[in-house]
């Protein structure tokens, strides 16, 4: 698969020094997110990381985000600043931990700061110490004041008598070497989420970070808890394709550890696991799923015929996160097969998700899961078509329409596949509309029965109400409306419209389904996993 290559010109790479750093953060134009445990670094941390700087060592890159801010309260530890909206903004994707070592300890002022950031120089020993709880005999300097030159020798001209003229100037090299060091910045200016949490993942530091999924929690996730289904639900729901139930997510994540999806969540997690981390994987399998589905033609949960392929397809991507074309093509004629004759034939839904789960991920804790090409067979294997299947206009139940019901949706997919536009030509933005309107966006050609599929389609409640008497061939096409059908509702003639619209929508679903199931294909393993490498060759 051809990967799109970043916008070279939406981010850039650029170093920033500690004043700079400081500057931004004080001013509210850098902010870290929210977090429940926003700051997990101790004492022995922060001194490595003055001890870096004055050496001159490397602490790694820092990733943000160019964003616009609103005002508000920003945090930095325990420091806290009132800020104003900032429309160039950036808010602290990597970094929070070194970024709030850096302000604590030098913008905090001596009586209220957090005993983590209250880091001394000890000037004999050139090393940086924590404050001891007592006035001690050594000669240190508290790291407040060292940054700036005029600060530096205002406390040396009232602190440092003792001090020897070797010491007066590694005093001097120490505010030198962290005035002059500069950090790494990395500033990602697109808006796009996954190229974010790739690039995080690329330049994630060690120590004790905050993980990928609290980061992208707080970025995006609003005002849901952290490692919570509604957390999920607002994550994916980025994606465009509408807000599914927090239920789903719950089997989805069961799904994605194995084993039987119908069990308790509440009971779920042992004492050392991290519900959030889960959570963060079943965002991950959930938007690799709905990616799928979008690209099958399904751009909204509106359109969804049955839920039950959601928790399925997360358990696949959430064990297979990268399938091969091919298997790619299997899980789509698993889809409609199973959307077509259904998920379970003979035993409900519930019972079918719980059998597909086991045949991809069958037991708790992911141990053993399917190869990728045997969980899609099996999945094949299961909506495997009856000797009575077949397609015909018979099985659509098209006079007795509804948005809510699955073969409703079945008939708005194949109406979706002719791209349908507005009055005026353009194409319209079905996600968008649905997301509007609900389905409202499902309106009527003629004031008849709601439920007669040949009286339906994208038909926008914001469409002018001469929308009728549009001329645009593209638009009437696009609405599966024939050049006879359109004759016929210019002049009025409904009946006639609605049988001549009516005829066109069976031929265009059972040609459509009949692409879709493809009752002729039968699954094979790819020849690329046939083929016996050479032992000679090399590798």
């Amino acid at each position: 698969m051809v990967k799109t290559p970043i916008d070279r010109s939406a981010s850039t790479t650029t170093t920033w020094d500690l004043q700079h750093i400081l500057g931004l953060a004080q001013s509210g134009k850098m902010r870290v997110p929210k977090f429940q445990r926003s700051f997990v670094w101790d004492t022995d941390d922060v001194i490595r990381l003055f001890d870096s700087l004055y050496r001159g060592f490397p602490i790694g890159t820092l990733l943000v985000w160019s964003q616009p801010l609103q005002a508000g309260m920003s945090k930095f530890g325990p420091l806290s600043f009132s800020t104003n909206d900032e429309p160039g903004g950036f808010m602290v994707v990597d970094g929070q931990q070194r970024i709030t070592s850096l302000v604590g300890t030098f913008l905090s002022d001596a009586e209220n700061t957090d005993e983590r950031f209250d880091i001394q120089f000890d000037i004999e020993q050139e090393k940086f110490v924590k404050r001891p709880p007592y006035d001690a005999s050594g000669k240190l300097i508290p790291v407040r004041e060292v940054l700036e030159s005029r600060r530096l020798l205002a406390w040396l001209r009232a602190n440092g008598e003792d001090f020897t003229e070797e010491e007066l100037a590694t005093a001097d090299n120490l505010g030198g070497a962290l005035r002059d060091y500069k950090i790494p910045v990395y500033v990602v200016q697109e808006d796009d989420e996954q190229l974010l949490r790739v690039v995080f993942d690329r330049v994630n530091s060690s120590g004790k970070p905050i993980s990928r999924a609290q980061i992208f929690h707080a970025l995006f996730a609003g005002t849901s808890d952290q490692g919570s289904p509604a957390s999920v639900v607002d994550q994916v729901a980025r994606t465009g394709f509408g807000r599914i139930d927090e239920s789903r997510v719950v089997q989805s994540l069961l799904a994605i550890r194995g084993g039987d999806v119908q069990r308790d969540i509440h009971e779920e997690f042992s004492s050392n696991e991290d519900p959030l981390i889960w959570y963060d994987r079943t965002e991950t399998a959930l938007n690799k799923a709905v990616s799928f589905l979008q690209s099958e033609g399904i751009p909204h949960v509106l359109l969804m015929p049955t839920m039950a392929p959601v928790p399925i397809l997360a358990a696949y991507f959430g064990v297979h996160a990268n399938p091969e074309p091919y298997l790619l093509k299997m899980l789509s004629k698993w889809l409609w097969r199973g959307w077509m004759f259904g998920f379970g034939r003979d035993s409900g839904q519930s019972p079918a998700i719980r059998k597909a789960v086991q045949a991809i991920n069958p037991k708790k804790g992911g141990a053993n899961p399917a190869p990728a090409f045997e969980a899609a067979e099996e999945l094949l294997r299961q909506v495997e078509p009856g000797a009575d299947s077949g397609l015909s206009a018979d099985i659509f139940r098209l006079d007795g329409f509804s948005t809510d019901a699955r073969l409703g949706r079945l008939v708005l997919l194949a109406l979706l596949s002719l791209e349908p536009r507005s009055p005026d030509g353009e194409t319209i933005d079905v996600t968008k509309a649905l997301d509007e309107y609900g389905t409202s966006a499902i309106g009527q050609f003629v004031a008849s029965s709601r439920t007669s599929a040949a009286n339906r389609g994208f038909v926008l409640p914001s469409w002018p109400v001469e929308w009728k008497n549009s001329k645009n061939v593209e638009f009437w096409e696009s609405q599966a409306v024939t050049p006879e059908a359109y004759q016929a509702i210019s002049a009025d003639k409904q009946e006639h419209f609605l049988s001549l619209r009516l005829s066109f929508i069976q031929d265009l679903i059972i040609n459509f389904y009949r692409s879709k199931v493809d009752l002729n294909f039968t699954a094979r393993r790819p020849v690329a996993d046939l083929m016996v490498k050479d032992p000679n060759e090399q590798r």
